[in-house]
């Protein structure tokens, strides 16, 4: 099961409650999870790097995103975000056009946004205009910081 994993690549403790969270209520919907998925280019340094160096540095700087999964004959791209703001929803966006560049003719892609907070407007528009599935939930044993 997904959500006795004890660690997620990439995702910070609050994102893991919150991964963890949504895994409760939506993990034997999905099938396939994959983790810290690299994508896009990345930046060469230039030839005067040795080819190890080059391929860590190009690896170090390519886009990572969260966690992809299969539903329903499509993937899945989720972006995992404590208290999310607009700049996650552009975020996984990029994702899901990476992932279509680089795997081409794959199944339809959909992006996704998990999170513990999201503004009403922000969420709304997320969903209506820029076709981001939200969710939004109660992360698991998980404590927010003091304000």
């Amino acid at each position: 099961m997904e959500a006795d994993r004890f660690t997620y690549p990439a995702m910070l403790p609050p994102e893991i409650a919150i991964w963890r969270g949504w895994l409760a209520l939506h993990e034997a919907e999905f099938t396939g999870y994959d983790y810290n998925v690299r994508l896009g280019n990345g930046t060469d340094p230039g030839p005067t790097f040795n080819d190890a160096t080059r391929r860590m540095w190009i690896m170090n700087t390519q886009l990572r995103l969260d966690a992809v999964a299969q539903a329903h004959g499509q993937w899945w791209i989720f972006e995992v975000k404590q208290n999310a703001g607009a700049g996650a929803l552009s975020q996984v966006r990029l994702y899901c056009r990476l992932w279509r560049n680089q795997f081409p003719g794959q199944l339809p892609v959909n992006p996704v946004l998990v999170t513990n907070s999201i503004r009403g407007e922000t969420a709304a528009f997320a969903e209506e205009e820029m076709g981001v599935k939200v969710y939004v939930v109660t992360p698991s044993g998980y404590v927010p910081p003091p304000a």
